[in-house]
């Protein structure tokens, strides 16, 4: 048994660094080793969130909670998810947060919290099924038309040669 757990920290290790998206589909049985690889995606979303990488970081939290589930990770879940625009993802890790935590100093907040994204995604979804389909924007039938407009300072300019300037 120790062999078969060291020898999976070993090809676990020689891995080398873990992308977001090489998450397992399933944890292990071995407590010890859910905890260690559980260590390793909350480490890769802290060096995620420091590099401004929220949909990075994300994804490794939520890695991190399928190996343990844990209260603060559950709250950092709920805080990206919020961040990127996620309001679902936002409310039920925040409510697992609180689930995780029962006797959380911040329970009123996080509850108030939650009953503001309720209420900002039930806006959202009123809105998008409000919203006329594009067909019927269009015309049914025809292309968009590009939209022209002279780039700001945070637009791109596409040509078909190279900017002298920028070479």
């Amino acid at each position: 048994m120790i062999k078969r757990i060291a020898l999976s920290l070993a090809v676990f290790l020689a891995a080398g660094t873990v992308r977001a998206e090489d998450c397992p589909q399933e944890a292990p049985d071995d407590p010890g080793l859910r905890r260690m690889l559980a260590k390793k995606w909350f480490s890769k979303g802290e060096t995620e969130v420091r590099a401004g990488n929220d949909v990075q970081a994300l994804k490794a939290y939520q890695c991190s909670i399928m190996f343990v589930p844990h209260g603060f990770t559950a709250f950092n879940v709920a805080q990206i998810a919020e961040k990127v625009g996620d309001l679902e993802v936002a409310i039920a890790s925040y409510g697992q947060y609180l689930l995780l935590v029962p006797e959380a100093k911040d329970a009123q907040e996080v509850n108030e919290r939650v009953e503001t994204l309720k209420e900002r995604l039930a806006k959202a979804r009123e809105g998008a099924a409000s919203e006329p389909p594009l067909d019927a924007l269009m015309g049914k039938g025809q292309e968009p038309e590009a939209a022209v407009t002279e780039p700001g300072p945070t637009q791109a300019v596409t040509a078909s040669e190279p900017d002298e300037s920028l070479v």
